[in-house]
């Protein structure tokens, strides 16, 4: 047989059944989109995965405390102590996660992600203040209730990036804390 009778027969068999060769092709079209769509979604959260890791550093360690952990088994303050009197380490702090909303005189926000640990907070996030500078030694032990925020947020929350002396209502499983944003920082813009 010659490459023009295939053709031709190719030709009559999706005239003869339109319907069948439209689904079919409708079928190789979504199928071969699907499959693009599920690579290009795993790659992405793939890299956005490696470049939080490599953010952090190459030297970073992170220890969880299993959630069935009993009250001895948590780490306590004289781990950290001891933990930062070892060479090389440049930071150690407890870290600790809430996802909320929050509020200020302005605005509110329908998601707010806490991060909250000690003084060397910055160090092992590798924040850089632009304005301000972090909580203090004594405001950590005091408990004072200030934080940090990335200048981006500050413009979207409050308007502007010079939200120092304001506060910003933080509501965790359903309580709310008035934060005090003496400190803020960013990393850049």
């Amino acid at each position: 047989m010659n490459i023009i009778e295939n053709i031709r027969i190719a030709i009559f068999s999706i005239k003869t059944n339109i319907m069948r060769s439209l689904l079919t092709m409708l079928g190789i079209i979504i199928g071969v989109a699907s499959v693009i769509a599920v690579v290009t979604v795993g790659n992405g959260g793939r890299d956005f995965i490696i470049g939080m890791l490599s953010s952090m550093g190459s030297n970073m360690i992170t220890v969880t405390v299993k959630s069935d952990a009993t009250p001895g088994e948590f780490i306590s303050n004289a781990d950290i102590k001891a933990l930062k009197k070892l060479d090389g380490v440049k930071g150690v702090t407890p870290m600790g996660y809430g996802i909320g909303s929050g509020s200020t005189e302005i605005s509110n926000v329908d998601i707010a992600i806490a991060i909250g640990g000690n003084t060397d907070l910055q160090a092992v996030m590798m924040a850089k203040t632009k304005e301000g500078r972090f909580f203090s030694e004594e405001e950590y032990d005091s408990g004072a209730k200030v934080c940090v925020m990335p200048n981006i947020m500050a413009a979207l929350i409050f308007g502007t990036q010079d939200c120092v002396g304001k506060y910003f209502n933080l509501t965790l499983k359903n309580q709310t804390v008035p934060l005090l944003l003496a400190r803020w920082h960013g990393s850049g813009g």
